[in-house]
């Protein structure tokens, strides 16, 4: 089979950004971290890479924004790829903050073959469990088990504030498609994981009314271009983050039409 050609997402360093009340993006162009405080500390969203992340990017990114980084007290990995945890043991080390991830992925993560190089794993503290709710504070983060980039994958439901007024936050946990070098037969299972994973994602998000869509590939929710439009946000506006149960649903359809369309493909072509 082919190989069909990607977009290359530029990558660099971009300024922290301040999303809602409680929700705070930091990192780079093509990947970063949510920091989502708390009455009892920051649980951070993934942990970036490269292995220096968390000096080169996270900890600086924080402090920018006014936040403590020792106010860590827990990091929840979206998956088991190197560029969602591979800051986590420098954090934990330094901080002594607990790190979570699903439990097929705290597996994959040690030998799947995008670990990448001269990784340092973390402790895993505590596995997230499908549809298991975890509560810091006064948030709720209710973890999803979403097949299809990984294994393990975890999407994440969670609330946040504007202004005071509470959302529910959609976070597709896995952006990227199965790819081709995977092989046909995994190409073709993960890519039908992964539409099935939207569908039931999409459900859950139903169920707790989500009207926000984050994602820690910024590309895949448009951050950059809602932030821009933060910027100049009047007062009585609504953030523009805030998309709606419509917007959440038109997100999630995306990709599941993509996974679909590439499990149609690789049939065609077999």
């Amino acid at each position: 089979m082919t190989e069909q050609p990607r977009k290359k997402i530029q990558d660099g360093p971009v300024e922290p950004i301040k999303i809602f009340d409680d929700v705070y993006y930091i990192g780079r162009k093509g990947v970063g971290v949510f920091a989502v405080t708390t009455s009892e500390g920051i649980v951070l969203i993934d942990s970036m890479d490269p292995v220096d992340a968390a000096e080169k990017h996270i900890i600086p990114g924080m402090e920018q924004l006014g936040l403590n980084p020792a106010d860590i007290t827990d990091i929840i990995l979206t998956h088991g790829h190197f560029d969602h945890f591979a800051g986590a043991k420098h954090l934990q080390d330094k901080f002594h903050c607990r790190v979570g991830i699903g439990l097929t992925d705290s597996g994959y993560m040690v030998y799947s073959e995008y670990r990448g190089e001269e990784i340092e794993y973390p402790h895993i503290d505590f596995i997230l469990e499908d549809r298991k709710e975890m509560v810091f504070g006064e948030h709720i983060f209710r973890p999803i088990l979403t097949p299809g980039h990984t294994p393990g994958c975890m999407s994440l439901i969670f609330n946040c504030h504007d202004n005071g007024t509470e959302h529910w936050v959609s976070l597709w946990g896995g952006a990227g498609l199965p790819r081709p070098n995977e092989g046909i037969d995994k190409q073709l299972g993960n890519a039908c994981d992964f539409a099935y994973s939207a569908y039931i994602f999409q459900k859950e998000c139903e169920l707790r009314e989500c009207d926000v869509v984050l994602g820690v590939h910024p590309h895949r929710c448009g951050l950059f271009e809602k932030a821009d439009k933060l910027k100049a946000r009047k007062p009585g506006e609504e953030n523009p983050f805030v998309v709606g149960a419509e917007g959440v649903k038109a997100n999630l359809h995306i990709r599941g039409t993509e996974a679909i369309e590439l499990a149609r493909k690789v049939i065609d072509e077999m």
